[in-house]
This record gives C-alpha cells, sequence and structure tokens, in this order.
C-alpha cells in the first residue's frame, strides 16, 4: 500500500520536531547536571577553606613573624641603618644624621678608594669598643635575639661601629707629609695625592699622625721608608681630620680596618634631625619632635663615591 505525499511531508515534520525536542531535552539535562557539579565543587572548596582558615588572633600572629623575618632579612644581607654618632666625618656626614648601609653589593664587589664604610674598629688598649644601643635599633636586636635563640644577656650592649673613609687599600703605601696624605698604590711607583676637596677649610692640610704610631712603620715623614697596608686591611680616615678617631688613632693597637670587620657601604642619609630645644615636659618634646620632621627629610640626599686623588 503507497503512503500518499502529503503525509510522507507531515510524518517526517512530526518526526523532526520529536527529534529537536528530544535534543533540546538533553541539553537541558546536560547543563542541569553541571551546574550542580559547578555547585558541588564551589561548596567543596568552601569547605576545604573553611576547614584551612587559621583564627585571625593566629592569622595576625602569623602576619607579623612573616614582617619580623623579611625586615631581619633586610637588616641582615641588604641595608642597614645607622645613626651618626659625632662629628667625624663632617662635612660628610652630621652629628645625629641617620644613614643607610648597603651591605650587599660590596659583597660582590668590594671595597675601593672614597667609600665611606660602617665597621667595628680594632682593639683600643686590648679591649673591645662597646656601645648601647637605645630605641628602634635596640628593639629590632631583642626581637632579632629571641627569633634567632640567640641567647643574649643583653641584646642591646653591642659592639661599637665608626664610619669612616677608605684612603688606602691592601698592598697600598701611605704617607703623611706637610699636612698631607700621599698613596701609592700597589704595583706603582708614583704617589698620588689624596684630595681635600670634600674636607672643612679647616682641615685642609692639617692631617698630622702622632709620633707613636710609627712603631707600625705605616707611616713615614721623611718620605724614604713608606708604610705598606697588609693584606686584607685598610687605612681609614674620617673627613673632620682633627676631630677623629681612625688610622692615626693612638688607641688603636692597629692602624687598619680588616675586612671581616666592615658592615657595609654608606649609600644615602635619609633623615637629617635639627636640635630640639628643651622641653618642659616629655609629650611637649615628642610633639617637637613630630614637628620636625618635614625639616629633617630636607636633608636626605645620596652618598656617592669621591675621586679622592688629585689629577697626576
Amino acid at each position: 500500500m503507497e503512503i500518499p505525499e502529503n503525509k510522507k511531508v507531515k510524518l517526517t515534520e512530526v518526526l523532526q520536531s520529536e527529534t529537536k525536542k528530544i535534543k533540546e531535552m538533553k541539553e537541558k539535562n546536560s547543563s542541569k547536571n553541571s551546574s550542580a557539579d559547578e555547585v558541588n565543587i564551589i561548596s567543596d572548596e568552601k569547605e576545604t577553606k573553611k576547614k584551612f582558615q587559621l583564627p585571625l588572633w593566629a592569622d595576625m600572629i602569623l602576619n607579623i613573624l612573616i614582617l619580623i623575618a623579611f625586615l631581619a632579612f633586610i637588616r641582615a644581607f641588604i641595608f642597614l641603618p645607622f645613626n651618626v654618632d659625632g662629628p667625624s666625618m663632617e662635612p660628610t656626614l652630621h652629628n645625629k644624621e641617620f644613614i643607610y648601609v648597603d651591605r650587599l653589593m660590596p659583597s660582590f664587589f668590594g671595597y675601593d678608594y672614597g667609600d665611606v664604610i660602617v665597621f667595628y674598629p680594632p682593639a683600643q688598649h686590648g679591649k673591645i669598643k662597646k656601645a648601647k644601643e637605645s630605641g628602634v635599633m635596640c628593639a629590632l636586636d631583642i626581637v632579632k635575639n629571641y627569633v634567632f635563640f640567640q641567647g643574649k644577656e643583653n641584646p642591646c650592649n653591642v659592639r661599637a661601629s665608626y664610619v669612616k673613609r677608605i684612603i688606602a687599600l691592601p698592598g697600598d703605601a701611605v704617607e703623611v707629609k706637610n699636612g698631607s696624605v700621599w698613596v701609592t698604590k700597589k704595583g706603582e711607583t708614583t704617589a698620588h695625592k689624596v684630595s681635600e676637596d670634600f674636607l672643612l677649610d679647616s682641615n685642609k692640610k692639617k692631617t698630622s699622625v702622632p709620633a707613636s704610631i710609627r712603631k707600625f712603620q705605616l707611616i713615614s715623614e721623611h718620605g724614604k721608608d713608606f708604610g705598606i697596608v697588609p693584606e686584607g686591611k685598610y687605612f681609614v680616615l674620617g673627613d673632620n681630620r682633627k676631630n677623629s678617631s681612625d688610622s692615626r688613632a693612638e688607641s688603636w693597637d692597629i692602624p687598619f680596618v680588616s675586612h671581616e670587620d666592615i658592615t657595609g657601604i654608606v649609600r644615602a642619609v635619609y633623615l637629617s634631625p635639627k636640635p630640639i630645644p628643651p622641653q618642659e615636659t616629655y609629650l611637649s618634646t615628642f610633639w617637637e619632635s613630630i614637628k620636625s620632621i618635614p625639616s629633617s627629610l630636607s636633608g636626605m640626599r645620596g652618598i656617592g663615591d669621591e675621586n679622592i686623588f688629585y689629577p697626576q
């Protein structure tokens, strides 16, 4: 029996329509399943977060410990803040100024002529000089003492640090004559006169050496018996030559600074506090200190490498 043509067309349309409906239903079901899976995943993630979420107090302690560790790393290996004590480096550095000391670059490139360095001085009359830290530096040392289990009874009683300028390197010959400093570099025969452009006028041609330190055979006024800086040592002077305890000091057991005793190179002054007049109360002193911060910041400056020799 033959089906009429019009009925064939209708049957085909019905089949196509049903097929389309079945396809749409499958797509809806699959989308529902996928959204359900997403909901399950999100809920699982939330449950996982809930399981591993620290209490607020523990989270705060963890953040503080991370901050302390970061600051300790910066202080130990990169930059170290110092407070200048005394006028021995004027006019380059002034009393009470705060400086940044670079500890990282010198470990790769070493030290050179003219570098302003922070170091531990040699023993003085057989004793290591100590200094009492206070304020922020003391607080950092106390934290470091406990965090790293150093067991110091008084972490704020530290070895004293000096700041001076490198004049001669290991193997160089040094001579002081007519109030000026001359350096013959290692392997050379010509003496270089040390520049005095970075000195105060009152210090120019006024560098003197106590006769007693000639027992170290370092300095010679007559120009014949040059003293040689030993390997691993440096000859240093303060820019304020008439008021500086440096390689000329009679109190130093040796007139040199050892390489291992150098902390780093001064790169910048970041705070230059101005003197505060005496106040009646601690609160007024504190308030005057706060008000002086803008003027203290005005003294911010970099400490660059000086060419310490006059042109030949």
